[in-house]
């Protein structure tokens, strides 16, 4: 192959990955949680949860994902579902519970993102 010949298929593959880049698979879909206090402070080693419905949400079982957030207040969960999450945040006494508790769209291959405001 000459040099031309590489550079033609070296562009068709990053145009083929280009157009792909939002597909399943090729990159997670992942779900950043942000917390913080009601004065805006960040809340670190928040435990996080994530329940795929209500019924599991409300009777705290069965959760699809736990993670603690980390010193910037912040837990990242990776290769997560396009579902509508119901999300708990406990820290000591700081809950989030009533309050922003549902993330209601997960856009796939992409990293989505939501705040949670304890109290």
């Amino acid at each position: 192959m000459t040099k031309k010949h590489y550079v033609t298929v070296l562009v068709l593959f990053i145009a083929l990955i280009s157009s792909q880049g939002h597909s399943k698979g090729l990159f997670p879909t992942k779900l950043k949680v942000s917390v913080i206090d009601i004065i805006g402070n960040f809340v670190e080693e928040a435990e996080v949860t994530l329940y795929s419905n209500k019924g599991d949400y409300l009777s705290n079982k069965n959760p699809k994902f736990k993670g603690l957030t980390n010193e910037k207040g912040w837990v990242t969960f990776k290769k997560i579902d396009t579902i509508p999450y119901f999300i708990e945040v406990v820290k000591g006494d700081l809950r989030n519970y009533g309050k922003g508790v549902q993330v209601q769209s997960i856009e796939e291959g992409k990293k989505n993102k939501i705040n949670i405001i304890v109290e």
